[in-house]
């Protein structure tokens, strides 16, 4: 065990005094031995005319008016300290649960309307409808109006035969010496003439006559007898 001295003055001719704690008074200068205890240990004694009277275990010594003094005591606490560094930063948290869900929203807007489509495919045709009442049977007066013209030697010849403006063409023919080469109606969308066509013998003139035979649109009547 280690041992703290301290050295304090005294008046020579004092008498030795031996204490419980093993401290030793001696004439002259006075040496204390004071055994080193725990870190908390406290003792205190009193100065009596220069020397060192009693030192008792703590804080207690009752000096009177001498000087007390006290060994191992907590000295006061020190002002605070300034601020240290900030420290670096701690490690990312876990990640928190999810929350609720909240609210629908309202509805959107209507969006605009959107393009036509494409036509579908025709559908399948209809049944036939009834046939329907036979209505009156008309008669139209007819005429006939005939056209003709000649030629010679193999020529072509061509006649055409037309009903007044109105009127419907409802048949026709030619007569001819040379060799007929066409006969037919002719007009659109419904025929209004007859037409022919024929090349002329080779012996002397040919002559070519073409007849149409005309409804006449502008009086019809009711046919009787039908």
């Amino acid at each position: 065990m280690t041992s703290d001295r301290h050295s304090v003055p005294s008046r020579r001719g004092n008498r030795l005094i031996a204490s419980v704690l093993g401290l030793a008074l001696v004439a002259g200068p006075v040496t204390v031995a004071l055994p080193v205890r725990a870190a908390t240990q406290v003792y205190s004694g009193c100065y009596r005319d220069g020397v060192i009277a009693f030192v008792v275990e703590g804080s207690g010594a009752d000096c009177g008016s001498n000087t007390k003094v006290v060994w191992g005591q907590t000295g006061a606490t020190g002002p605070i300290g300034p601020v240290g560094p900030r420290g670096a930063r701690g490690a990312k948290g876990a990640k928190g649960k999810k929350g609720p869900t909240g609210a629908p929203g309202k509805d959107g807007a209507d969006g605009a309307d959107g393009a036509d489509g494409a036509d579908g495919a025709d559908g399948p045709r209809g049944a036939t409808g009834p046939r329907g009442p036979t209505g009156p049977t008309l008669d139209f007066p007819t005429y006939s109006v005939s056209s003709s013209t000649t030629a010679s030697d193999g020529q072509l010849m061509a006649a055409s035969a037309v009903c007044d403006k109105g009127d419907l063409a409802t048949g026709g023919g030619f007569e001819t010496d040379g060799l007929i080469l066409a006969s037919l109606a002719h007009g659109s969308p419904s025929p209004t003439g007859w037409q022919a066509s024929a090349r002329a013998s080779g012996e002397g003139s040919s002559e070519l006559l073409v007849h149409v035979i005309c409804a006449d649109l502008g009086t019809p009547h009711a046919k009787v007898g039908s």
